[in-house]
């Protein structure tokens, strides 16, 4: 049987996958398949100037993802579901939750039973993490030294397995509790994702 080296489909892939701009506006498309968005609405969810977003979308109609039609005075921009890159980006968009749902279970197995509560804060919890970023963990326990324990733990095998260094911060619940208390312990009860156990503001009171 006759193989081609390759196919121009295969170039639209790696350029696809080249550009996390344009490959964050392919996957807002396609997990809303049935939604007809406009350039602004798509700069809005994925965090682009309305230029940017637009030039994107013109890129992705060029490899057959998405369709731009004229409605009015408006460009709107459609899931083409019929296209081999729709499929190859609705299963990229399944490995990155199944990675996501991974990684929370490997900071929050370990804790489980070890803490009152366990919270990322800072740049993971903002959306904002590079490859540079160290993941903060907020750990509240009334046994500082077996959670300290479990930590070494999940520190290496989160470095390992993700290649994410995670950077814990250990209190008691009377020291998150205290008045003037750090800012970062107010930044994670405000704005932290919780991981294990109760909430941070639920541990505060």
């Amino acid at each position: 049987m006759a193989i081609l080296p390759s196919i121009p489909i295969q170039t639209h892939l790696e350029e696809l996958f080249a550009s996390p701009v344009r490959l964050r506006i392919a996957k807002a498309v396609v997990r809303f398949p049935d939604k007809q968005f406009t350039g602004r609405e798509l700069a809005r969810m994925t965090g682009v100037s309305h230029t940017t977003a637009s030039r994107e979308a013109e890129e992705l109609a060029a490899m057959g993802l998405v369709h731009i039609q004229v409605i009015g005075r408006a460009y709107v921009i459609t899931a083409n579901r019929d296209s081999v890159l729709f499929q190859s980006v609705q299963e990229w968009v399944k490995v990155e939750e199944a990675l996501r749902a991974a990684f929370v279970r490997a900071l929050r197995e370990p804790l489980e039973g070890a803490c009152l509560s366990a919270t990322i804060f800072g740049s993971y919890a903002a959306g904002t993490a590079d490859s540079d970023s160290d993941l903060d963990l907020l750990v509240v326990t009334d046994t500082p030294k077996r959670t300290l324990e479990r930590l070494h733990d999940l520190v290496i095998h989160v470095l390992r397995r993700f290649g994410v260094r995670v950077s814990p911060r250990v209190l008691t619940p009377s020291e998150v509790r205290r008045k003037g208390s750090p800012s970062f312990v107010r930044s994670a009860r405000d704005h932290g994702i919780t991981v294990a156990g109760k909430t941070l503001a639920e541990v505060m009171g």
